[in-house]
């Protein structure tokens, strides 16, 4: 019992932290990336050289140590730690893969000037495709995980949106982190019929009145 509430007390206060406290988590993004950094770099040695790894490793060892300082200050002089997290959409994703080239571009020079023992195209390429995914696939893990804190926190109004153009993907985007629940939206458009946005069904209009005693809000 007393593990219990513990365990909940510990959850609350991290989930406080996250919510109320923008240095913790600046702090908690730059320690993932930190992790992420040197483990890129041994992953994407391991995939080229395989049986060689350990050898390769030790040859480039001088990249697990510069890729981390060098790593961080582009992340922030890039504003990879200004951004809202939660918020996070296909923009943020462009620019991650852009402070990820920047970054392998940044190593590649670095090595360069201290005349170091370069590796493979094949592996600047793989960094930058390893950095990239792992960056932004756990932003958009914590973007998911603060929903779901949200979800659990406010009392969700159910809604419908009328209409799945731009508009409506926009609104859904805007509205999802507002305290709304999107049962489904609604169009016109016979061809959008039973497709869906971000994991909600289109339906057409004649289907309205199946929903309307279990939503608060239509919004058009």
């Amino acid at each position: 019992m007393k593990f219990k509430n513990v365990k909940i007390i510990t959850n609350n206060t991290f989930k406080k932290l996250l919510n109320n406290n923008p240095y913790f988590r600046k702090l908690l993004l730059i320690l993932f990336d930190a992790i992420i950094l040197p483990f890129s770099i041994c992953l994407s040695i391991w995939i080229v050289f395989s049986e060689g790894f350990k050898l390769a490793i030790f040859s480039y060892n001088w990249l697990l140590f510069s890729s981390f300082f060098i790593g961080i200050i582009v992340y922030i002089f890039t504003g990879q730690y200004k951004s809202l997290t939660r918020y996070i959409s296909s923009f943020s994703l462009y620019k991650i893969l852009f402070r990820n080239g920047l970054l392998v571009f940044c190593l590649i020079i670095f090595g360069v000037l201290i005349n170091a023992n370069l590796p493979p195209r094949s592996t600047w390429f793989l960094l930058w495709i390893i950095l990239s995914s792992l960056t932004g696939g756990y932003r958009i893990l914590i973007r998911d995980f603060l929903l779901g804190l949200i979800k659990k926190r406010n009392k969700f109004s159910k809604v419908l949106i009328y209409g799945a153009g731009v508009a409506g993907a926009q609104l859904i985007n805007a509205i999802r982190f507002e305290g709304y629940e999107i049962v489904k939206i609604i169009d016109d458009n016979s061809s959008l019929w039973n497709r869906s946005i971000d994991g909600i069904q289109i339906i057409s209009p004649k289907e309205i009145e199946r929903f309307l005693e279990n939503i608060d809000q239509i919004f058009i």
